[in-house]
């Protein structure tokens, strides 16, 4: 995957919060009887379209970190619906379908993830050992069970400017920025910054493994009333497998 395609990737669906028609989330997705398999028929790609989806999975995830243009050249954006599967106890999970489409609003691919709320995964425990590990062990080829198996559940998923699947695995730190702390001025234009440390699996469409790429990404937003649409992104440190 080049560094062309890497600057080209969101953080759509990486926070996953959403505001939807069933239980705050789409039902389909929040139907545990409805298998990951199930869902994934009901698109396809090349036909479906995004006018079309909210009848089939429910109204599309809005909130500050889903950019809906999500590739500079504006050539492709992105959607992603988010379902909460929940227990005796509450929510334990969340099953997030993405789709990435064209200037014809037709779907040009997608997926679906679980993110497991009650089993950190891999990454986030010792992202140095998981990085590498994915590195040493994952070839091209590898089906999407063995990475979940090596890794654990992605933090979340995107796409690539050519439109191929990238599961997400993330181990990130934000903190507010110290002028944040004088009342009027946060109120208007607070900002917080951090940096994440992340691992892009990039997947074909029957879900196996292209490339491995790891990148440390320089996070600074906005979080007043005056800035809450401001959010930037610094890659460095770009290292790809193949």
């Amino acid at each position: 995957m080049s560094k062309k395609t890497i600057l080209c990737v969101s953080v759509v669906a990486m926070l996953l919060s959403s505001c939807s028609a069933f239980n705050g989330g789409s039902q389909i997705l929040s139907d545990k009887s409805i298998n990951d398999a199930q869902i994934n028929s009901k698109i396809i790609d090349g036909q479906t379209t995004i006018s079309s989806l909210s009848g089939i999975i429910g109204k599309k995830d809005e909130s500050r970190s889903v950019l809906k243009k999500s590739f500079p050249d504006g050539k492709l954006s992105v959607a992603s619906y988010t379902g909460f599967l929940n227990g005796m106890t509450g929510t334990y999970a969340h099953r997030v379908l993405s789709v990435v489409y064209g200037a014809d609003n037709v779907v040009i691919n997608h997926g679906v993830i679980v993110k497991d709320l009650r089993n950190t995964n891999k990454y986030n425990l010792d992202y140095v050992n998981a990085r590498n590990l994915a590195f040493s062990d994952l070839e091209k080829g590898s089906d999407k069970t063995k990475v979940i198996s090596l890794l654990g559940n992605p933090d979340g998923m995107t796409f690539t400017d050519q439109g191929s699947l990238l599961l997400i695995y993330s181990k990130t730190g934000i903190t507010r920025d110290a002028s944040s702390y004088i009342p009027v001025f946060n109120m208007i234009s607070g900002t917080e910054s951090g940096v994440s440390e992340r691992l892009y699996i990039e997947m074909s469409k029957d879900y196996k493994v292209n490339n491995i790429t790891s990148v440390t990404v320089n996070i600074s937003q906005g979080r007043g009333i005056g800035n809450a649409d401001s959010y930037n992104e610094k890659y460095e440190n770009i290292k790809s497998k193949y």
